[in-house]
């Protein structure tokens, strides 16, 4: 099964795992979601082994293209697409 992904300058920042949105956030902001409940922490292997800068959001709040930029924002170290980066949709396989 394949999923799609979002990708600037070759890294994904944000992804669709089986129909929720994963973002790539600092610790600190993925702590928040987690904390406050609009989130999840990413376990891709589903072993409990946790990605301390990803983030399953599977609800509309946040919404996911906020939540989408910011992990563009993040990941490209820019202040938003106006630097000129322009993020991409890869297809990417999802873990087994």
């Amino acid at each position: 099964m394949a999923s799609l992904g979002l990708r600037v300058d070759g890294k994904i920042f944000a992804m669709l795992v089986r129909g929720s949105l994963v973002a790539k956030l600092p610790a600190e902001r993925v702590a928040e979601l987690v904390s406050s409940g609009r989130g999840q922490h990413f376990d891709p292997r589903r072993d409990g082994r946790l990605m301390k800068e990803w983030v399953v959001l599977d609800r509309p709040r946040p919404p996911w293209l906020d939540v989408a930029r910011e992990a563009y924002r993040f990941v490209s170290g820019a202040a938003g697409p106006a630097h000129g980066r322009r993020a991409r949709v890869t297809p990417r396989r999802s873990p087994r």
